[in-house]
Formats: C-alpha cells, structure tokens, sequence
C-alpha cells in the first residue's frame, strides 16, 4: 500500500504563509530559523525534524492523529513525545504534547464521573497499574489492556475487525524500555503511517554489515531491558 498524504502540503503551505515578515514574529521562534534547512519539498526542517508553525492548527492535526486515531494510540505524553520528535519540531513541544494528553484524561475522568454520579455511584480514580511481581510484565499488560479498552469503546461492536491495528499500533509506537519501537528495532524503521511519511529508502549493506548492526541492536535492548527492570 502506498500512501499519498495531504501532510507535506500542507506544512509546506503553512510554512510559505508564516515566513512573510507580517506573520513570522508570532511564531516565537527565538532564531531558531537560522537553522532552518530546506528539503528538496520545498519544506523547512531542523536536523530532519519538519518544523510545524503554528499558522493552519497543524500541531493539533498531529497530536489527535497521533493520540486518537485507530493506526497509532499513545496512552501518556512521553511516548507520545519519543514517536513525534523524531518527525517534527516546534518551540515548546514536549510541554504541548503534555499539556494537550493531560487535557484529554481530565475531561474523560470528568465525563465518567458525571455520568456515575447520575447513576448514583462514586467514581475513585486510581493509577494505571500497581506492579506487584515483575514490573515489566505489568507495565506491558496494563498497557495492552488499556490500548484494547479503548477501541472496544471506539468501535465497539465492530471492535474484532480492528485487532489488527491494536497490534500494528503497540509495535509501531516507542516503547520506553527498548527506547524504540518494535518495528524500529527489528526491521531498523518505523512503519509509514499518515504522520510519518518520510520517504522509505532501500538501503544496502553488506552481509557482516548487517551482522554488525544486529548485534549492535540486540545489545542495546538487552541494556535498556536490563535497566527497566533494576
């Protein structure tokens, strides 16, 4: 399947309108644009990462595909965080991003507790997960179990047509402790998706080459598994 997005118009656009000299002190770029680098697109970018301006509301476009969209749900703002710097910049993003799941959570908790108490009950709120034998495991099935909640609740009697996008979702998204995707980390890059849609290149290595790289890979995993679970 090739994908055709919208996307890279659009920032371009948007960047074409925020660059005139009317519009580009709102922006609070801080000269960071001296930086700025332009692709063959046409679109500005800082050490690859498409700078995303404020003009067209395209940080919000990013972070509800990014957050809510059935191919690609964060359940916390860090992750969230990991997967889109990797693709985008912008002043003052991670705080953004926080700001923006934060805001979502409050108003789901304030809806639950509406309606039980319409229905007479007394919500209590609790943490996610309460590791109580391997921290890991825990933390992993509490993050499926909340990743399938949450299409059951989106699609709900057609939520079994869509188990495959669970499962591409979880491996597609950065996992705190690999510090990568699934798919980064096995195949040396994330599956394309609408908010990544950087162009896939072939890339040939010779044979101990790639031998190198695995290894190198497998170490690193081992590391970041071995500290998540001290």
């Amino acid at each position: 399947m090739t994908l055709h997005p919208k996307l890279p118009l659009q920032i371009l656009e948007a960047q074409t309108e925020v660059i005139k000299e009317e519009n580009i002190k709102a922006e609070n770029l801080r000269g960071m644009d001296k930086a700025f680098e332009v692709r063959p697109d046409g679109t500005c970018c800082i050490k690859n990462q498409s700078w995303l301006p404020l003009f067209g509301n395209l940080r919000v476009l990013i972070m509800h595909e990014s957050y809510k969209l059935k191919y690609s749900i964060h359940l916390g703002s860090d992750k969230m965080y990991q997967d889109l710097k990797k693709l985008y910049w912008w002043p003052n993003m991670k705080a953004n991003i926080a700001e923006y799941v934060d805001r979502d959570s409050y108003f789901t908790y304030r809806f639950w507790q509406s309606m039980q108490s319409a229905l007479g009950n007394q919500l209590d709120m609790s943490m996610a997960y309460h590791p109580q034998t391997d921290r890991q495991s825990e933390r992993t099935i509490q993050t499926l179990e909340d990743i399938l909640r949450a299409y059951v609740i989106d699609f709900r009697k057609g939520w079994k047509r869509h188990l495959p996008l669970v499962e591409f979702s979880y491996n597609n998204s950065y996992h705190d402790s690999i510090k990568a995707a699934s798919f980064e980390a096995l195949y040396g890059q994330k599956c394309r998706s609408p908010i990544c849609w950087a162009e896939v290149r072939d890339i040939q290595l010779k044979r101990l080459e790639i031998i190198h790289e695995t290894i190198k890979k497998i170490v690193q995993i081992r590391q970041h598994l071995q500290a998540s679970r001290d």
